[in-house]
């Protein structure tokens, strides 16, 4: 609902939706300012900005933010993509009805717009970006063992951990 809300108060052309939890780079922020696409997506990695605000992937701090060593070791600092993080088209994403919310916490929200996307790449009216710029997270979550793992209380503190999420 906070989605739909900020999109119908912006006034540029794009929109650019992630989580609180993820770190934007400049190389991200330049891509997304040079996108003539309908949609961009983004690759995502683990990172962390420390104390100083400095940007690290280096394995021991991600270890000490709960990022599981055997999965660096056997991943390294890749993630799966992130379906609430992309840009997009202001005006599709409105006329495609946003993001839905479904149930009490909510996840898969973006499933109509996908859709609706799909749709329009395949009869041409839509473009997605070829380029998929890297998006950054900090450790937490499922990836550290628990969807409410939040390390240093960095983030929010709703209960995820539960069935259907």
């Amino acid at each position: 609902m906070a989605r739909n809300a900020g999109a119908k108060l912006a006034k540029g052309e794009y929109i650019l939706l992630t989580d609180i939890d993820h770190i934007l780079m400049p190389p991200l922020i330049d891509a997304c300012l040079a996108c003539t696409d309908t949609n961009m997506r983004f690759q995502r990695q683990a990172a962390v900005l420390d104390e100083q605000g400095n940007f690290t992937q280096d394995p021991d701090v991600l270890v000490s933010y709960g990022l599981p060593k055997e999965r660096i070791d056997q991943k390294g600092t890749k993630l799966p993509d992130h379906g609430n993080s992309f840009l997009i088209k202001r005006d599709f994403f409105l006329a495609c009805g946003g993001s839905r919310y479904r149930g009490e916490y909510p996840q898969r929200d973006e499933v109509t717009y996908k859709r609706v996307l799909r749709h329009a790449i395949a009869s041409g009216e839509a473009t997605i970006a070829k380029e998929e710029p890297m998006i950054y997270m900090f450790p937490n979550g499922r990836f550290c063992g628990s969807r409410d793992f939040n390390p240093f209380n960095l983030f929010h503190n709703l209960p995820r951990d539960r069935n259907g999420n």
